[in-house]
């Protein structure tokens, strides 16, 4: 059975993004796979915390559409984010039934998940005999691990 390790594989690194409301100070990981460093990549934990605004904040479908603009004004391929959606049983078209959920993005934080003494349980530091984990991470106990943080 192959397990997906990130919500990003790249050559170097993965990367595992977490979405959490601004007043949140933990997020969610839901399985022992999210933050299990891969034997040659790097892995970073990028943290997105939001607001919800119906009036100025931004739909899923509003989001695509940008990045199918930003794809096709750099001439890229857009086969890649159809395959992806398509992954998550998601279209451009059925994205609008989530137009109701609107948020604003106030600030990122990127982690070094990679790191030896990162807190996490992940399968590499867990028995065999512990399967199916779910915790909550408290962000904010992360500085030490901080590569970069961004405000909007």
């Amino acid at each position: 059975m192959k397990f997906i390790i990130a919500d990003f594989e790249f050559d170097i690194k993965n990367v595992e993004v977490k979405t959490k409301k601004e007043s949140k100070l933990f997020v969610k990981i839901s399985s022992e796979f999210q933050l299990e460093n891969t034997f040659d990549k790097g892995l970073e934990l990028l943290v997105v915390s939001i607001r919800t605004d119906l009036i100025n904040g931004k739909s899923l479908h509003d989001i695509i559409v940008m990045i199918i603009e930003n794809i096709r004004k750099n001439m890229g391929d857009l086969s890649i984010l159809y395959r992806a959606l398509y992954q998550k049983g998601l279209s451009v078209e059925n994205l609008k039934e989530y137009n109701n959920h609107r948020f604003i993005v106030l600030r990122t934080e990127l982690f070094d998940a990679s790191k030896e003494d990162f807190p996490k349980l992940s399968k590499s530091n867990i028995g065999n005999e512990i399967s199916s984990l779910k915790y909550n991470l408290r962000v904010t106990q992360l500085h030490q691990f901080l590569i970069e943080e961004k405000k909007y």
